[in-house]
């Protein structure tokens, strides 16, 4: 931003740097002023500090709100486009959820963990969804890898599925889903128990 440095002459008026009375103040000393330099800008003087004042151009109001509305729509389309995730991720969870029903009335309770992951990923691809089994996520620390998770089911890369055949889900469960997410950056996790005659679901969320 251009600035022109303006001086207190002795007379009262103010001299710019390239010499010759160029404006007269307008408020008192210790308060902001307008005044014209000799180029016509009109201009904004800070408040005088040591009898100096720097002059910064303006730029009108029109400028300002082209400003504005430019920050107004940048924050709308991050909005709309959190939003519209968010919105796409239950959609998907509801999806699993149901190919989950199918899995445990078909199947029914008893049998181990591996068969009903299974069983999920045949319904999920059935549904036309690109998934993986037991994908690798390795953990970093100061740029060196510390440990690995694997997953059962990562749903179009944006939703995980761990199966549980268990009595009854614990924190330690919820808090294994929870490293999953943080590991892998995602913000959603489906925990499913399959141990019991009525299917439990909960959703462990991070970051959202």
């Amino acid at each position: 931003m251009a600035r022109t440095t303006i001086r207190r002459s002795a007379l009262g008026g103010f001299h710019s740097q390239w010499g010759g009375r160029s404006g007269k103040e307008t408020r008192s000393n210790d308060q902001p002023f307008f005044m014209t330099v000799g180029t016509g800008i009109r201009s904004r003087l800070a408040p005088r500090k040591h009898h100096a004042c720097e002059v910064h151009q303006y730029f009108g109001n029109h400028s300002i709100r082209s400003i504005a509305k430019k920050r107004v729509k940048r924050r709308y389309k991050k909005m709309h486009a959190n939003y519209a995730d968010s919105r796409r991720l239950n959609d998907l969870s509801r999806l699993v959820s149901g190919c989950t029903f199918t899995v445990l009335n078909t199947l029914g309770a008893g049998f181990l963990e591996k068969i009903y992951e299974n069983a999920l990923a045949h319904e999920l691809r059935a549904a036309n969804l690109a998934i993986l089994q037991q994908p690798g996520v390795k953990v970093y620390y100061n740029d060196v890898v510390v440990g690995e998770y694997f997953p059962d089911i990562l749903v179009e890369s944006m939703l995980l599925v761990e199966l549980k055949t268990v009595a009854a889900l614990s924190d330690m469960h919820r808090a294994q889903c929870t490293s999953y997410l943080k590991a892998t950056g995602l913000r959603l996790c489906l925990l499913l128990n399959f141990g019991k005659s009525s299917l439990e679901i909960k959703r462990v969320a991070h970051g959202l």
